[in-house]
């Protein structure tokens, strides 16, 4: 059962109610204004240009290539980003079957009460583990959540997944959804999201054009509402398909022909 304070850092699995027992916790480039194009008086047609002309034109040449230089130096420093973020759980899902993956659930379901600092599962041949190491875990039949109020919880994945999304919102003490919940989210690829939340309904998701999803962190909050638990419903992790060893065989015997053709 949880008490107000200090909670034990092994999972005690208690099946007590939630109600009184969850603790709030402590809270592109411009030119700029001397940028012209000069004018010059080249002098008489058919003689040599001045040695003032000359100076102004190198003057002119290195500052444009300095410019140039400049806006290269721009583009190469952002890159697109290679995570596209959904906010619709159909499109979402539409999304990871289009790219090859498929779509596991966990639903929470099987997990009930006090879970200390951290709580292991798995779902899809995904091992996850989500830690809260000040805001502790708690669950109650379906829902997931913090025993702290207003601490972020990380999810870790093994392996990384192609695309992670969840029915993430805010509750009360008692879990019941608290509306207008600004709901924060960071990927381990630097993906950021925040956005607002009222529901279990509310579905924030991600799909990697990248590098696998190895975490997911997640948070909520709400000036002046008090305690806020960031809470999920369900999770959803989209799932790469993993080639077949006599697959992955001929992948690998095509490559050395290539090289072996290559080198010929």
């Amino acid at each position: 059962m949880r008490m107000h304070g200090e909670f034990s850092a092994s999972p005690t699995n208690s099946s007590a109610g939630r109600v009184g027992q969850r603790v709030q916790g402590a809270r592109p480039l411009t030119c700029g204004s001397g940028c012209h194009w000069p004018t010059w008086d080249v002098g008489t047609p058919g003689r040599e240009p001045s040695m003032e002309f000359q100076m102004r034109n190198k003057t002119f040449i290195s500052s444009m290539v300095g410019v140039t230089a400049a806006v290269a130096t721009a583009f190469i420093a952002a890159p697109a980003s290679a995570t596209v973020t959904f906010t619709d759980l159909s499109a979402w899902t539409s999304g990871v079957v289009a790219s090859g993956a498929s779509v596991a659930t966990e639903t929470f379901n099987s997990y009930n009460g006090d879970y200390g600092l951290s709580l292991s599962g798995s779902t899809g041949g995904i091992a996850w583990t989500a830690s809260s190491p000040s805001g502790g875990i708690y669950c109650d039949y379906g829902l997931f959540s913090t025993s702290v109020a207003d601490y972020s919880v990380t999810f870790d994945f093994a392996p990384g997944v192609k695309a992670v999304g969840g029915n993430i919102f805010g509750t009360d003490i008692d879990f019941n959804a608290i509306a207008n919940v600004v709901i924060g989210v960071t990927l381990s690829d630097g993906t950021t999201y925040s956005g607002s939340s009222s529901s279990a309904a509310d579905f924030v998701g991600f799909i990697s054009n990248g590098a696998a999803i190895s975490s997911m962190t997640i948070s909520a909050s709400k000036a002046g509402a008090g305690q806020v638990y960031v809470t999920a419903d369900n999770l959803y992790l989209g799932i790469a398909p993993v080639p077949a060893p006599g697959a992955a065989a001929l992948l690998g015997l095509a490559g050395l022909v290539g090289a072996r053709r290559r080198k010929a």
